[in-house]
């Protein structure tokens, strides 16, 4: 067991001494690029800290998480596209609605 502690932390420094995390470079969407008609899906962007707006068009309606990093979109019948903002960075994806 001591083993592995020590493998887990030499290898946590080694990343730290490469310079660690790296945020993301660009702003993208996360999720399906086709659904269902009628139904729920998430969708999510990870990017910077901020308030993340989004927006749906089509007869698509975000139902839960306005504001945050992570949405739940009730799609409808039709195509739609969700864009989603944040920190003066903007980008969009076309859904297609089965």
């Amino acid at each position: 067991m001591l083993l592995l502690a020590t493998l887990t932390i030499g290898a946590c420094k080694k990343n730290y001494e490469e310079g660690g995390y790296e945020a993301p470079k660009e702003l993208v969407i996360s999720g399906p690029a086709e659904v269902k008609k009628n139904n729920s899906v998430d969708f999510a962007s990870y990017y910077l800290n901020g308030t993340y707006v989004w927006t749906v068009t089509g007869d698509a309606a975000i139902s839960a998480g306005q504001g945050t990093s992570k949405v739940t979109i009730k799609f409808g019948n039709t195509n739609a596209k969700v864009t989603v903002t944040v920190a003066d960075k903007s980008v969009s994806r076309d859904i297609t609605v089965q």
